[in-house]
């Protein structure tokens, strides 16, 4: 399933190149002096927006192009560049944009100067050689699936200016533990599902997050964001818990049992998807909603527990759990949804 949902992402990430490709055009494209690279001008400073002769090897991105300092690397700059393995970024950049390095499979290293705010969606998205990132200091944003499917990652130092870090930025990664800096204050879907984390750690004064036994929650402990991909055995939520976020469980194949508590209300999209040793789960009786693919390609998922408060379960919800037999209430929503769907289920009391 994630290989669907990286798919997916990455036909979205063409798109945006393409579209950005024509605005380009439309920006007056200039080739600078030496022949080699392609820019637009911008209140006076470059975007380099790409190349004349593919570049290969060790990469140095000009500080200037034509007398201009080079402010920005853009969308789709040097992405498939599949003989580049390292990239030093000069300390004029600010801005490296969406799909910028995406799939340069050989890149093991990136030099990310400080002068760098933002970094894109899809920047670094299947760099399979990088091993281990620096994100520096100045850096204010992470956008969406930038690491994804980087498999060979296993450190990142996220900066301890960064505020915001997209939906999956690190997923499908080799990361083994994450730790947030106390500038965090907004992230998207678990951006660590389907990678190998034991365990998440967030700075003591961070306002918005904690963790808590290695589990990533808000800091008033009512939505679970993201578990552990490798941390084993079976799990309880923490009683008060109200959400369990979009893709929180994602890809873990520690997890063996899960116990939802009754102050939850909600289970997220992708919640438990592709949770490869997950068995059995037991939802608590406020949950009303479970959203579409919560469970999908779980091919051990043998027991889940319905209550009679489920009133809505989405698409696909037990996609791929071929063995699946749901305990539900007679006459309740679910036992009406293993009907429809010819899931096997049992009546509890």
């Amino acid at each position: 399933m994630h290989r669907r949902v990286i798919c997916a992402c990455l036909m979205i990430a063409v798109l945006a190149l393409l579209a950005f490709c024509a605005g380009a055009e439309d920006a007056d494209v200039k080739i600078d002096a030496s022949g080699q690279w392609k820019y637009v001008l911008e209140d006076g400073s470059a975007t380099l927006t790409g190349y004349v002769v593919e570049p290969e090897g060790d990469l140095v991105i000009p500080k200037e192009l034509d007398g201009n300092v080079v402010t920005g690397i853009g969308n789709g700059a040097f992405a498939w560049c599949e003989s580049l393995t390292s990239v030093t970024i000069p300390d004029s950049v600010t801005s490296v944009g969406e799909g910028a390095f995406m799939r340069c499979f050989a890149l093991t290293s990136v030099t990310i100067p400080d002068s760098v705010t933002s970094i894109g969606d899809f920047a670094f998205m299947g760099c399979e050689g990088l091993t281990s990132i620096v994100i520096g200091n100045s850096v204010t944003s992470i956008g969406r699936v930038t690491f994804a499917n980087c498999s060979n990652l296993t450190s990142v130092t996220i900066g301890s200016s960064v505020a915001s870090i997209g939906d999956a930025a690190f997923s499908s990664t080799s990361l083994t533990s994450i730790t947030l800096p106390e500038s965090v204050i907004r992230i998207g879907r678990n951006p660590f599902s389907n990678s190998p984390v034991t365990h998440c750690d967030v700075a003591p004064n961070n306002p918005v997050f904690e963790s808590m036994d290695g589990v990533l929650f808000d800091t008033q402990q009512k939505i679970l964001i993201s578990y552990p991909g490798a941390k084993e055995g079976a799990y309880t939520v923490p009683e008060g818990t109200l959400i369990i976020g979009h893709n929180a469980f994602k890809g873990s194949s520690g997890v063996t049992g899960v116990t939802i508590p009754d102050s939850v209300t909600v289970i997220g999209y992708l919640a438990f998807a592709e949770c490869s040793n997950l068995t059995s789960v037991m939802i608590g009786n406020s949950v009303t909603y479970i959203d579409h693919f919560t469970f999908t390609g779980c091919p051990n998922l043998i027991s889940v527990t319905i209550p009679e408060s489920v009133s809505l379960m989405g698409r696909l919800t037990f996609t791929g759990c071929e063995e699946i037999i749901l305990s539900v209430k007679k006459g309740s929503f679910a036992e009406r949804f293993a009907q429809h769907h010819g899931i096997a289920y049992v009546y509890i009391k």
